[in-house]
């Protein structure tokens, strides 16, 4: 929701200076829904008679907490963004998590830095060196006495309340990925590159068991809420469960397969039967423990890999994840499709999410060194925000340009081909001249110059072209050896269509002297010239079929206005 309006104050030196624009504060204040609902408790017994909020910008006042709304797991789709804190250095946050109460949000990034941030208005609180390498995991155990860091070197430290500093722990020799405490928070869990999982002893932190069934790194690991029961993946595509009670076996309790490649995260849902699963496969699965090696769900909607995914810590049927797509996917156990889809939340990969533990905001963090927040939608807001609509714009405008620049390339290739093509004889087939990158085509039997080439395997010399002469009729024979003479009635060799010494060919019963023109005529319009007195005996030699070369001319009507 938005503040109140802050007016920037004056400076004391400039006390005529106009007042400065006025600043709109946007802060997350829940304490308003938690006293509507005390207004309303006398209607908690009977959840089917709980109110519901008007779709108006007033009903937002309506609003209540998220637990009021037991059989509406759709209202908690946070899907709304908010904030972006970014980071104070320019690296990635590897991990995100909240104080038991909720009042901070803490983020673990590349360099080991631990940042706490206000879960009201989202200002910065306060940034300490913790560990020396990366953060890998940061969480409080159950009664927030405690907070556990891990990084890529291995160690694990502990923490007060206060965030001062208890102990160090040398865990493992490589990354540890998770850090996991038990419902009684007297031990905890940890796992690591080295392929093992440890369980640890609060007091004297000292390692108790050692379980080695994984076949290479093990990426997470998460304690049963109420019983002794652990869950770890790994690179290898498995899922075990550990009896944390029991001596350590290779097996394990269970090995679930399903997924296809390394598996990133587990997590225990809060009623003890679920388990939730997230893989490089672009996959997400719920198991239910009851039934070994049973999916219940399994779902598809990224086009990345998916890192992180968790449980709404009320709704126990609503899950999110993110992954390398940058995008955050809302999913309700049952439904075959995902509920809601938040695409490019983030620029880069989507490292990490946590639900705030009264279960109204979603913290996310990224490759991109920042942190989201991301609320329920108010009633009367408009479908889409500012921002989800300006990325909807550029993914559209991008989907747009992409088209079009397929189609000018098409366009240009059949334009190209067309004007390059080569004809086959007796065909009448297009086939272009080049292919792209300047290769020329040339078909078997088919020489470059039109004429028929060599016959493959057979050795014969290609054929020339057959090239007609300029002037028909003319064609050379030895010396000594007179033409045929034409049938009667026929044209002479020469033929009607003689040319002149060196033009073009003319329309019967015209002389080459006709084709004169003066300067300045348009094309194809001709001088009128006036008709030529032809000889008796020339006439009567064409007439009756002689060897005369000669072509008769026929009278023509001056050429006058049309």
């Amino acid at each position: 929701m938005l503040g109140p309006v802050v007016a920037r104050p004056l400076p004391p030196s400039e006390p005529d200076k106009q007042v400065q624009k006025a600043i709109l504060k946007r802060i997350v204040d829940p304490a308003g829904p938690y006293v509507r609902l005390l207004q309303d408790r006398h209607l908690l017994h009977r959840r089917a008679r709980c109110s519901w909020v008007p779709p108006t910008m007033a009903g937002a006042l309506q609003m209540l907490p998220a637990q009021a709304y037991a059989n509406s797991p759709s209202s908690s789709i946070l899907t709304k963004y908010v904030h972006t804190s970014n980071n104070r250095t320019r690296c990635a946050v590897n991990c995100v998590n909240w104080t038991r109460e909720g009042r901070r949000c803490m983020t673990g990034d590349n360099i080991g830095q631990l940042t706490l941030w206000n879960s009201s208005d989202f200002k910065f609180e306060q940034l300490f060196q913790a560990h020396d390498k990366g953060l890998r995991y940061v969480r409080f155990n159950h009664n927030g006495n405690f907070l556990f860091s891990s990084d890529d070197s291995g160690i694990v430290r502990v923490f007060n309340s206060k965030l001062a500093p208890l102990s160090k722990i040398a865990a493992h020799q490589e990354s540890c990925r998770a850090v996991a405490t038990a419902p009684s928070d007297v031990k905890f869990a940890t796992c690591s590159d080295d392929q093992t999982v440890k369980i640890w002893d609060l007091a004297t932190c000292v390692a108790e068991k050692v379980f080695t069934g994984h076949g290479s790194d093990v990426k997470h690991v998460d304690w049963h809420p109420s019983n002794s029961l652990l869950a770890s993946c790994g690179r290898d595509g498995l899922i075990k469960l550990w009896d944390a009670r029991q001596e350590p076996r290779a097996a394990g309790l269970i090995t679930l397969h399903g997924h296809k490649a390394p598996i990133n995260q587990v997590k225990w849902n809060l009623n003890g039967s679920w388990l939730l699963s997230c893989s490089r496969d672009q996959t997400v699965k719920v198991w239910d423990i009851r039934h070994a090696k049973r999916e219940m769900s399994t779902w598809q909607g990224h086009t990345r890999e998916v890192y992180c995914a968790a449980w709404h810590p009320i709704h126990l049927n609503v899950l999110a994840s993110g992954g390398g797509d940058g995008a955050l996917i809302f999913w309700i156990v049952g439904q075959a499709q995902a509920v809601a889809k938040v695409e490019g939340a983030h620029e880069g990969s989507l490292l990490g999410l946590a639900f705030h533990p009264a279960g109204h905001m979603l913290a996310t963090c990224a490759i991109e060194a920042c942190t989201k927040f991301w609320v329920r939608p108010r009633p009367g807001d408009p479908w889409r925000d500012a921002v989800q609509r300006e990325q909807e714009e550029a993914s559209s405008y991008a989907d747009l340009l992409a088209t079009a620049t397929a189609t000018a390339a098409a366009t240009a290739s059949a334009a190209g081909g067309a004007a390059g093509a080569a004809a086959v004889p007796g065909l009448g087939i297009g086939v272009p001249a080049q292919l792209p990158g300047g290769i020329a085509v040339q078909l078997p039997g088919i020489g470059a110059t039109g004429g028929l080439g060599s016959i493959p395997g057979l050795g014969l010399p290609a054929v020339p072209a057959i090239r007609h002469a300029a002037a028909p009729g003319l064609t050379a024979r030895p010396p000594g050896i007179r033409p045929p003479k034409p049938p009667a009635g026929a044209p002479p060799p020469g033929g009607p269509a003689a040319t002149a010494a060196g033009g073009a060919a003319l329309p019967p019963g015209l002389s080459p002297r006709h084709t004169g023109g003066l300067p300045g005529l348009a094309p194809g319009m001709q001088q009128g010239v006036p008709p030529v007195p032809v000889p008796a005996a020339a006439a009567a030699a064409a007439a009756g079929g002689g060897g005369g070369t000669g072509a008769a001319v026929l009278p023509m009507k001056p050429a006058g206005p049309h």
